[in-house]
């Protein structure tokens, strides 16, 4: 099935009984935002995102991933808004896996490592805000888990 999208074309393909979507962006894509609701994680087939937040002193590049890496995870494990933007550096193709296959993954675990899971990405956050502050304008709402 194919079908065009505003960002590209999309795909849908089953993995494991799941359907899961493949879609395609083109390079300078922004995929999301710093700030935006997140329910959804991209697994990378081809190509490569830059990860960047906006700081004081303008864009900073917190990495560049490929093939075979996930990104947009953080906001499924702990329901906060994305913490970084992500934009395509070159073509990319990703595998989109919703929030709700994620959760329904996620409960398979133990509650244990569900815990561990969340210290995880509590703990990268507040690494990532301590190295990486971001913009703080007037009226905008601080977004700090931690607070």
């Amino acid at each position: 099935m194919q079908r065009r999208k505003r960002f590209g074309q999309t795909r849908a393909v089953m993995v494991n009984q799941t359907v899961i979507k493949r879609k395609f962006y083109p390079q300078g894509t922004l995929i999301f935002s710093e700030g935006d609701f997140g329910d959804s994680l991209y697994v990378i087939q081809k190509g490569t995102v830059e990860i960047f937040r906006d700081g004081d002193k303008g864009k900073n590049v917190l990495g560049r991933i490929g093939r075979g890496e996930i990104f947009g995870e953080m906001a499924l494990v702990d329901g906060q808004p994305r913490m970084a933007s992500a934009m395509t550096v070159i073509d990319t193709e990703v595998m989109v896996v919703s929030g709700t296959v994620f959760r329904d993954h996620l409960k398979s675990c133990t509650p244990f490592m569900r815990g561990v899971i969340n210290i995880l990405v509590r703990n990268l956050r507040v690494t990532a805000e301590q190295k990486n502050p971001r913009k703080i304008t007037e009226g905008s709402e601080d977004l700090n888990p931690c607070s």
